[in-house]
C-alpha cells in the first residue's frame, strides 16, 4: 500500500516539475559520467558494468536531435561540448583506457558523432585536435579495439570524401628535406590517418583489413596535392602495396589448372564471405590465386581513382619491383614450365587491369616504346621481351604457343592505341604493301577527314561498274560538301560514285575463284553448282541486316531510314562515319565467301546456323564495343609520306602469324582456333589501313607483299592440291564437321588426314566471319572460334556505321 502511494506521489512530482531542456539533459549526462569516474573506487571495474556507455549514447541522441533542429547554427548541446572541451577529456580517458574498455566507448562516440552530426565539426579547433590525437592511438597490432578503430577512421574518410579540404587539418609538419642545393628546404608532411590505416590493413581479421584498404582508397583519391605528396613521398604506402603484389605472385604455383585460372574471382571485396566461411573449404592453390588477383584488382582501383602524383609513384613501383624483377625473369626463363605459367598468369592479369596508367605500363613492358617501321632480319637490341613473346607464338611446345597466342589476344584487347601501333600500324603507315601507296586512292577514309581535308568530285560516264570519283582534288572541282548533304539528288544507280576513288580490281575476281590464274582447282562436284554471290541489292542481305539491327538495337528501325534497295543502302553508307567503296566491298565479300570454292563445299551441309549471317548479331555487338574503345585514339592518316624504296615488311608479329596461317592444314584444331581468334581480334580495329590490308581482297599488292587474303588464297591452293590425293574427301569432311560440332560418332583422331579436315572446317568458318568484317572499317568482333569469322565481320562494319550516323 505504501509503495503504491509512493509511486503515485513520484509521478505527480514529475508532472508538476518543469521539463528539462536538451542542454540541461546533456549537462546532466556528462556530469553523471564525471561523477562515476571520480567516485569509482575500483579501477579494474569494466566500463560496461557502469552507466557510462548509456550516458554517452544519450549525449549522442541529444546531439543528433539538436543537429536536425539547428541546421545552420550551433545548438546549445554542441556549444557546451566545445566550450568545456569534452572531446579532449574523452580522448584522455580513451588513451589510458580507464576504466577498462573506455577506449572502445570513446571510439564509438567519436565515430557516431562524425556520422550523425551534419554541422561542420572538424574545422573547430576543439574537435580536430582531439580527433587527431585519437588517430595516433589507432593502429596498434592485435588491439582488442581494431574494429572500433577502423570504423572511426572510416568515419573520418567519409568526411574527407564530402569535403576534401578538411584533410589539411590532419597533415602535420615534421623536419625538413633538401631537394637540391639550389632549392630551399621544404617541410615534410605526415599523414597519421594513412599510417593508422596501413597498420590496420595488416590485421588478421579480414573484415578489418578490408575496411582499412577501402579507407586507403579514399585517402589516395583526395584532390589535395599536399595529401598526395605526403602519401607518395613521406609514407611507405606505395612500397607496401607493390611489395604485397610481388610476394603474392611468388606464392603462385608453377603448375596450374587453366580452367581454375580462367574462373578465379578477381574482384576486390567479393572474397569476404569466402574468407569468413570455414564451411566452404578452398584448395590452397585456388586460395593463392584469389589472393593475388584480388590484390591486383585493388591496385587497379587505386590507380583508377588516385591523385596523379600517387599514380606516378605507384606505377613506377609496379614496373620496377614487380614487372621487371618478378615477371620478366620468368617469361625469359629457359625452363618451359616457367614460361608457360608466367604467360598464363600474365594473360589473366591483362584481363583484370583497366586503369589507363596501368594498362599503358603493361603495354610498354610487353612491347616497348618503339613505333618506327621494322626491318626484316634486323638484330634484336631494344626490347628482347617483345621478340621472345612473338617467337613463342610459333614455339615447338604446342601448349606454350597456344598460351602465347591467347596472351596476344588479351594484349590486343587492351584499351590503348600503343598496342596496335607497335604490332601492326608502324609497318602499314606508308602503305608500302600497296602497289601505289598514295593516300588519294584509299578506299576507306574517316568521314570527318573527308569533310575537312578532301574534296568530293563525281565524274559521270564511268564504266565497268567501278567508282571513278577522286578525292583530294579541290582545285579541279571547287567543291567541298558534307556527305549527308551531297547525297541529296545523287543517283546511286549510275555507274559513277562520288564516294571514293577508283580501285583497280583484278579481272579474275569478277568470276569464281577457280578461274584465278594461280589456282589449280578442278571440279569435284557435279555440274550446276551455284555460286554463292553476295550483293547489296540482294533481298536476303537486306532482311538479315534488318533482323540483326533489330536484335542489337531494338529501338532503331532501318526500314524507316530507307534501307530497302541498293540506292538507299548506298545513300546511308555515304552518311556513315567511314566511307567505303561499295563495288570493292562486294568484290571483297564474294572473295572471302569463295575462299573455299563451291567445288569443295558439301552440298546440303550449310544450315541456318552455319551460314555467315549467323555471326551478324555477335559481330554487331563486338563492333560497337571496339568502336567505343577506339573512339578517342589519335589516329592521323591525312599526312602524305613518301613510299619507302625497300620492300614491304609486315613486321615480326604478322610474319609469325601469317606463317602459322599457311600451315593451318597441318596444325592441330585447337591451335587453329586460337590463331583465328587472334586474327579476328586484330581485324576489329577501325583504322583504314588495318581494314584495307587485312580485309580488302581487291587491293593490288606490291611485289613481295602479302596480306591476309593472299595468305588464305595460298592455303586454298594447297588444299586443292591435297584434295586430289584424298579419296572420299566430301564424306570425310562431312563427318569431321559433325564430329567437331558434337553430332558425329566417329573418332576423329583415328581418321586419316584428320588435321586437314579440321583445318578446312576452321578455314571455312573463318572466311564467313571475314565477310561480316570487310563491309565496314569499324569492326569489333571479339574472340571467335573459327575461320568463318572473317566473312561475318565484313558485313557488320557497315551496319555499325549506320547506327553511328543515326
Amino acid at each position: 500500500m505504501f509503495g503504491r502511494l509512493a509511486s503515485i506521489v513520484h509521478q505527480a512530482a514529475e508532472v508538476l516539475a518543469p521539463s528539462m531542456s536538451s542542454r540541461d539533459e546533456f549537462i546532466q549526462s556528462w556530469k553523471a559520467i564525471t561523477t562515476q569516474l571520480i567516485e569509482s573506487k575500483d579501477d579494474r571495474q569494466p566500463v560496461q558494468a557502469t552507466k557510462i556507455p548509456k550516458q554517452l549514447e544519450k549525449m549522442l541522441v541529444l546531439l543528433s536531435k539538436e543537429d536536425k533542429q539547428y541546421e545552420e547554427n550551433t545548438g546549445p548541446c554542441l556549444e557546451y561540448l566545445l566550450q568545456h572541451k569534452i572531446l579532449d577529456t574523452l580522448h584522455t580517458l580513451g588513451r589510458g583506457d580507464t576504466p577498462p574498455g573506455m577506449k572502445q566507448q570513446v571510439l564509438i562516440f567519436f565515430s557516431n558523432m562524425l556520422d550523425s552530426v551534419r554541422h561542420p565539426l572538424l574545422p573547430q579547433v576543439h574537435v580536430h585536435k582531439p580527433v587527431q590525437r585519437l588517430i595516433k592511438c589507432c593502429g596498434n597490432t592485435a588491439s582488442p579495439t581494431e574494429s572500433e578503430e577502423v570504423d572511426f577512421l572510416l568515419a573520418l574518410c567519409r568526411k574527407f570524401r564530402k569535403d576534401p579540404h578538411l584533410v589539411t587539418f590532419f597533415l602535420e609538419t615534421y623536419g625538413t628535406v633538401s631537394p637540391g642545393l639550389d632549392q630551399a628546404s621544404k617541410p615534410s608532411l605526415k599523414f597519421d590517418l594513412l599510417s593508422a590505416l596501413l597498420q590496420l590493413s595488416k590485421s588478421a581479421d579480414y573484415s578489418v583489413a578490408l575496411k582499412a584498404y577501402e579507407g586507403l582508397i579514399v585517402c589516395t583519391s583526395l584532390p589535395q596535392e599536399s595529401a598526395a605528396v605526403a602519401i607518395a613521398t613521406n609514407s611507405t604506402y606505395c612500397q607496401q602495396v607493390v611489395r604485397r603484389l610481388a610476394d603474392r605472385y611468388k606464392d603462385l604455383p608453377i603448375s596450374l589448372d587453366c580452367i581454375e585460372l580462367c574462373t578465379v574471382t578477381a574482384r576486390w571485396g567479393l572474397n569476404d564471405s569466402a574468407q569468413q566461411n570455414p564451411k566452404q573449404p578452398v584448395a590452397a592453390d585456388m586460395a593463392k590465386l584469389r589472393l593475388f588477383f584480388t590484390w591486383l584488382d585493388y591496385i587497379d582501383k587505386v590507380v583508377t581513382t588516385a591523385h596523379p602524383i600517387i599514380i606516378e609513384k605507384l606505377v613506377k613501383g609496379i614496373s620496377d619491383m614487380f614487372l621487371s624483377r618478378c615477371l620478366l625473369p620468368l617469361l625469359l626463363h629457359p625452363r618451359e614450365d616457367y614460361k608457360l605459367a608466367s604467360t598464363n598468369y600474365l594473360t589473366r592479369m591483362l584481363q583484370v587491369v583497366s586503369a589507363p596508367a596501368l594498362v599503358r605500363e603493361f603495354a610498354v613492358f610487353l612491347l616497348g616504346t618503339d613505333t618506327t617501321p621494322e626491318e626484316r632480319n634486323a638484330p634484336v637490341v631494344n626490347h628482347k621481351l617483345r621478340h621472345a613473346l612473338i617467337q613463342h607464338c610459333d614455339h615447338v611446345s604446342e601448349q606454350l604457343s597456344m598460351s602465347t597466342l591467347c596472351l596476344f589476344v588479351s594484349i590486343l584487347a587492351l584499351p590503348t592505341e600503343h598496342v596496335i601501333e607497335n604490332l601492326v600500324l608502324r609497318n602499314l603507315q606508308n602503305r608500302c604493301y600497296h602497289s601505289s601507296p598514295s593516300h588519294s586512292d584509299l578506299a576507306y577514309l574517316p568521314r570527318d577527314k573527308l569533310l575537312t581535308d578532301y574534296a568530293i568530285r563525281a565524274e559521270p560516264g564511268a564504266s565497268n561498274g567501278m567508282c571513278n570519283g577522286s578525292i583530294g582534288d579541290e582545285k579541279q572541282t571547287g567543291l567541298l560538301v558534307d556527305l549527308s548533304e551531297a547525297t541529296d539528288g545523287i543517283n546511286f544507280s549510275q555507274t559513277s560514285s562520288p564516294l571514293v576513288s577508283p580501285i583497280t580490281t583484278p579481272s579474275w575476281l569478277s568470276s569464281p575463284l577457280r578461274s584465278h590464274p594461280s589456282s589449280t582447282m578442278s571440279p569435284i562436284q557435279s555440274p550446276g553448282t551455284e555460286s554463292r554471290r553476295w550483293s547489296l541489292s540482294s533481298t536476303s542481305v537486306q532482311q538479315h541486316l534488318q533482323r540483326s539491327f533489330n536484335a542489337t538495337w531494338p529501338s532503331l528501325d532501318l526500314s524507316s531510314a530507307g534501307i530497302g534497295s541498293r540506292d538507299s543502302m548506298l545513300r546511308e553508307l555515304a552518311c556513315m562515319r567511314i566511307v567505303c567503296n561499295p563495288d570493292s566491298l562486294e568484290t571483297t565479300v564474294n572473295g572471302f565467301l569463295d575462299i573455299i570454292p563451291s567445288d569443295l563445299h558439301i552440298r546440303g551441309a550449310e544450315t541456318a546456323s552455319t551460314r555467315y549471317e549467323a555471326y551478324l548479331h555477335d559481330a554487331l555487338v563486338q563492333v560497337d564495343q571496339c568502336n567505343k574503345r577506339c573512339s578517342g585514339w589519335p589516329w592521323d592518316i591525312s599526312s602524305e609520306t613518301e613510299a619507302s624504296q625497300s620492300s614491304f615488311y609486315e613486321g615480326a608479329f604478322l610474319d609469325i602469324i601469317f606463317n602459322m596461317l599457311l600451315r593451318m592444314l597441318d596444325q592441330p584444331y585447337s591451335m587453329n582456333l586460337q590463331l583465328t581468334a587472334l586474327l579476328s581480334q586484330l581485324v576489329m580495329f577501325p583504322h583504314p589501313f588495318v581494314h584495307e590490308y587485312f580485309l580488302d581482297a581487291s587491293i593490288p599488292l606490291a611485289p613481295g607483299a602479302r596480306s591476309l587474303y593472299s595468305v588464305l588464297v595460298k592455303v586454298r591452293d594447297d588444299l586443292v592440291v591435297r584434295v586430289q590425293r584424298m579419296p572420299h574427301f566430301a564424306s570425310s569432311l562431312m563427318e569431321a564437321r559433325r564430329r567437331l560440332t558434337g553430332q558425329g560418332t566417329a573418332d576423329l583422331i583415328s581418321m586419316p588426314n584428320n588435321t586437314v579436315f579440321e583445318g578446312v572446317v576452321v578455314l571455312e568458318e573463318f572466311c564467313k566471319v571475314g565477310v561480316v568484317c570487310a563491309l565496314c572499317p569499324c569492326l569489333s568482333y571479339g574472340i571467335v572460334s573459327s575461320f568463318q569469322e572473317i566473312s561475318a565481320i565484313t558485313f557488320a562494319k557497315s551496319t555499325i556505321a549506320l547506327q553511328d550516323s543515326s
